[in-house]
């Protein structure tokens, strides 16, 4: 997950040097915060996960269950939210960022000429793309599922968050929103898919789960 980041860092210390500048490492977007979009950052992706699981849910395509282990751990049920706010912090601050400083940090302002939809469109696609070769080549990734089904799904819920995430680098001019809104979606999935269990004829995974996961 923090290819990217070293990509960016080769980029702006070895190649175009652009580095050694303040407004080279400024371009980046971590010298602001982005406050303001924090809330949507939060919001978004739990309203989405939300709905998504609310329709698997009813309609039958898989039930909710209240899971014997929190997390894969003896945890009880009142830990879910601080853990998952624990879990957004530090993804905020390591593997989300590691990605998000190369996709929206670094990469969305130089396709900005295509103008901010279409840069997002771009970036988020590319951002799918850069996934595949741990879903193809490994288990390590989405290791459940047709890949015929999967993938497609998968570029296609990527490209959508790619167009997400690049409008809240564009209206604030941070990168770091867009990792909060990475690292919330991660999380929330995995809370809502804790909860989750699908009727044996669809097993190992369905369609409508994989188009609810996430990058």
């Amino acid at each position: 997950m923090f290819t990217p980041l070293v990509a960016v860092v080769i980029m702006l210390f070895v190649i175009t040097r652009d580095g050694y500048t303040k407004a080279g490492l400024k371009s980046l977007g971590l010298h602001r915060l982005g406050l303001r979009a924090w809330p949507a950052a939060l919001l978004v992706p739990l309203l989405v996960m939300g709905f998504a699981y609310g329709v698997v849910w009813s309609t039958g395509v898989a039930g909710f269950a209240v899971p014997e282990k929190t997390f894969g751990m003896d945890l009880p049920l009142w830990v879910v939210p601080l853990f998952a706010v624990f879990v957004i912090v530090q993804a905020s601050l390591t593997n989300s960022l590691g990605e998000e400083i190369g996709w929206r940090g670094y990469l969305l302002p130089r396709l900005e000429s295509l103008g901010m939809w279409r840069a997002s469109l771009l970036s988020g696609f590319l951002w799918g793309l850069w996934h595949l070769p741990m879903i193809l080549l490994t288990t390590l990734y989405h290791p459940d599922g047709n890949r015929l089904i999967v993938v497609p799904l998968f570029l296609f819920t990527a490209t959508v968050l790619g167009v997400f995430f690049g409008y809240l680098r564009f209206r604030t001019g941070s990168v770091w929103p867009a990792a909060i809104a990475h690292s919330a979606q991660n999380v929330f999935w995995a809370v809502f898919g804790g909860f989750t269990v699908a009727p044996r004829r669809w097993r190992p995974s369905t369609w409508l789960e994989k188009a609810a996961s996430c990058p």
